[in-house]
């Protein structure tokens, strides 16, 4: 299963050309490639959101109020974005994640796993923090195609699928439904093996595009 809204928007172009390379060689070996599309993602996000700032203040509140030089200026503004937060919408995220894991994991009835890219974009430097594509601070488009399957509880993989043109890994990520580790990791060394042993030269093109 592609799930190509949301995982596989503003892509840098090198690693949209590795996921490529990826699904034309699961076509070749006689996979079966579906685009899907994963309800309520919008609500995933904002409560994995919540759950994340609200037990990340929880957990360093003690040590924050007391030693706030300790603590750098990114990480205090990070963790300054959970005291805001209502007990209700806190509890709200908590309630609503079983219905959204039977939700999800109902997917896995037509395919066995989702493939994305780990990361959209490639590895920033450590001091880079730029915004992108209006998605808000970098760390947010880091963590965005792997996080929902946080909150989600889902068992998922990230294996190298290639690289940059300046040499910087890309990686791919394999979900599948609850309790199914077993076939993440037949899929991550099947494709694994392909891309070892695969020596020809892929035109890269217009596969997920479309």
């Amino acid at each position: 299963g592609i799930p190509l809204e949301y995982f596989y928007e503003h892509l840098d172009e090198d690693v949209k050309n590795s996921l490529d390379n990826v699904l034309k060689l699961l076509i070749a070996n006689k996979a079966s490639i579906e685009i899907i599309e994963l309800p309520s993602l919008n609500e995933i996000t904002e409560h994995k959101k919540t759950i994340l700032r609200t037990e990340a203040y929880a957990n360093n509140r003690e040590n924050f109020e007391r030693y706030p030089s300790l603590f750098g200026k990114e990480v205090s503004e990070r963790l300054l974005t959970g005291i805001d937060i209502k007990g209700y919408e806190y509890a709200l995220a908590l309630r609503r994640q079983p219905k959204l894991i039977k939700q999800i994991n109902k997917l896995f009835e037509t395919v066995d796993v989702l493939i994305t890219p780990t990361v959209p974009i490639l590895p920033p430097g450590i001091k880079e923090r730029r915004l992108l594509n209006d998605e808000g601070h970098i760390r947010w488009t880091i963590l965005k195609n792997t996080s929902p399957f946080n909150y989600l509880g889902l068992p998922a993989i990230s294996i190298p699928c290639g690289q940059s043109q300046t040499g910087m890994p890309i990686g791919l990520q394999i979900i599948s439904r609850s309790n199914n580790e077993k076939v993440i990791y037949e899929v991550a060394l099947a494709i694994e093996n392909m891309l070892n042993l695969n020596t020809t030269k892929w035109d890269i093109g217009d596969l997920m595009v479309k």
